[in-house]
């Protein structure tokens, strides 16, 4: 079948695209990781985000950019041959301080969207904004990671030797420090009751927001 205009394939074949993902399954600097994860969107373009196909590509961006903002001297992206006792591996693990542990990625998207959707909207429109962007207040804010979290907690019996989980809040969030620590803290309370570190990336920032079942909110930049 053609591949259709707006189809990876037309950017990299099959077999780059597995060479490329076997190449991002190896143990990295969060750094190195990084680079790769760049050099990579940058043949694809946008196709990086919203093709089934670029999935490793997106773990890959977040765990990389985690990877950093925890000074992680190691990361190695995790796949089925990972998993052990019947459970299945989570999508990354670290190295901190020389002990490895392991995190679960989840995009915390507006409600209702969905990662694609800006994509096909400019692509409509020709290159240009069909949409306004809408700034979440306190309440939506804390909906939209309340509901990302959700689809983990469901899962979180099921993780190979999980440490935490790590969200992307992929949305605006012009709160005062007060009001972000207060969303992201109670948007999150669901995952802090069963995993045992949970992380919001927000941007350049990255939160400890709960450790070992309590509320222990701070920043690493």
């Amino acid at each position: 079948m053609p591949s259709r205009i707006h189809d990876i394939r037309t950017k990299m074949s099959e077999q780059e695209l597995a060479r490329w993902k076997a190449e991002f399954f190896e143990v990295h600097t969060p750094i190195a990781l990084a680079e790769r994860v760049q050099q990579f969107g940058s043949i694809v373009g946008d196709h990086a985000v919203d093709s089934s196909r670029a999935g490793f590509w997106r773990d890959a961006h977040l765990a990389s950019n985690f990877g950093i903002h925890r000074k992680a001297s190691r990361i190695l992206m995790l796949g089925p041959e990972n998993a052990a006792n019947h459970k299945i591996a989570p999508d990354f693990q670290i190295e901190v301080d020389g002990t490895w542990a392991r995190y679960e990625l989840v995009e915390a998207l507006p409600v209702g969207r969905r990662r694609s959707d800006e994509f096909r909207e400019d692509r409509e429109a020709g290159g240009g904004k069909a949409r306004s962007d809408h700034v979440p207040n306190k309440t939506e804010l804390t909906e939209i990671l309340s509901k990302a979290a959700a689809i983990k907690v469901a899962k979180s019996t099921i993780y190979s030797d999980c440490r935490g989980l790590v969200l992307e809040l992929s949305t605006w969030a012009l709160l005062g420090d007060k009001a972000k620590e207060e969303v992201l803290t109670s948007g999150t309370e669901q995952a802090g009751k069963v995993f045992g570190e949970v992380w919001v990336i927000d941007g350049s920032v990255t939160y400890l927001v709960w450790c070992d079942g309590h509320p222990a909110y701070r920043l690493q930049r």
